[in-house]
């Protein structure tokens, strides 16, 4: 009986912590560069959650070999064929974090809700 009980409390922990339920760690999305810019140009995030995003430049030819956030005055350099994540705080996407290439002609951004 002792060890039935022991089971219970340790399942009731489980869950109170949030153990596998996706906790608060990071989500990752994907955006691709492609002939039609940032792809998908609009991604909805968990508000109050940090947040990887991997972009992947997938032409040669675009003029958004890199990606800017202004409010954040961070830019990384996008190189052909390769992921590179982004990480953001969940502070980082208050309500929309919006994001373009340094010329600003291809633009997209992340909505937190």
């Amino acid at each position: 009986m002792r060890l039935w009980q022991g089971v219970v409390v340790v399942m009731a922990l489980a869950v109170v912590s949030g153990c596998g339920a996706g906790g608060g760690g990071p989500q990752r999305v994907r955006v691709s560069v492609t002939e039609a810019g940032f792809v998908p140009s609009r991604v909805t995030v968990k508000r109050g959650r940090p947040v990887e995003v991997v972009f992947t430049r997938q032409l040669e030819q675009t003029c958004a070999t890199d990606v800017v956030f202004p409010t954040l005055h961070r830019g990384y350099d996008l190189p052909i064929h390769k992921d590179v994540t982004v990480e953001l705080a969940a502070a980082d996407i208050r309500d929309t974090l919006r994001y373009s290439c340094s010329m600003e002609m291809q633009h997209g951004m992340l909505v937190a809700k």
